[in-house]
């Protein structure tokens, strides 16, 4: 398991995925989920340490930044954190609504906050429930999570007219 193609290869992937139990927290948005803080620092470091190189510091120094919680790091990931949303899974994902992406906010703790809103969705309960966090890598991926927001899929997700028919006659 330390060869070069399980450590260059395969591993990759799982740089960006995380796992946690789910715990209840109204104070959430539709759209927000509470990620554990050493879980975001974990998911988003590549992408953290790859702006503070562009940003001018050396690839080493950037990674002891990273490391370290400078504080410049911490806003490269609250900047990071805010530009690509999370795609939180439960499994088993019997329909495509196991998927749903979220705009993550650091918590304490180890536990994952979900709105409380999202539960039947996704079949989720509180009694050790895990859900799996994946960061979308590519442009196409960040443009796919956000269209997969809970907000944008409420009301229905064939058109945008069907939704605007849907608000008229729940108007009227």
């Amino acid at each position: 398991k330390t060869g070069f193609f399980n450590g260059k290869i395969l591993a990759r992937r799982l740089d960006f995925t995380g796992r946690g139990t789910a715990a209840p927290d109204p104070s959430l948005g539709m759209d927000e989920v509470g990620l554990p803080e050493t879980m975001m620092w974990d998911m988003y470091s590549p992408f953290v340490i790859k702006n503070l190189v562009k940003g001018g510091y050396s690839a080493i120094q950037a990674k002891q930044m990273v490391e370290n919680k400078n504080s410049r790091a911490r806003e490269e990931l609250m900047i990071e954190s805010n530009r690509r949303p999370v795609i939180l899974n439960r499994a088993p994902s019997l329909h495509r609504f196991n998927m749903i992406s979220f705009k993550p906010k650091p918590v304490e703790g180890t536990t994952i906050q979900v709105n409380p809103f999202m539960e039947d969705g996704m079949n989720l309960d509180y009694d050790g429930d895990a859900l799996q966090v994946h960061v979308p890598v590519t442009a196409g991926a960040v443009n796919d999570a956000k269209k997969m927001f809970l907000s944008n899929n409420v009301l229905g997700d064939r058109n945008p007219n069907e939704r605007l028919w849907l608000l008229i006659d729940a108007v009227i």
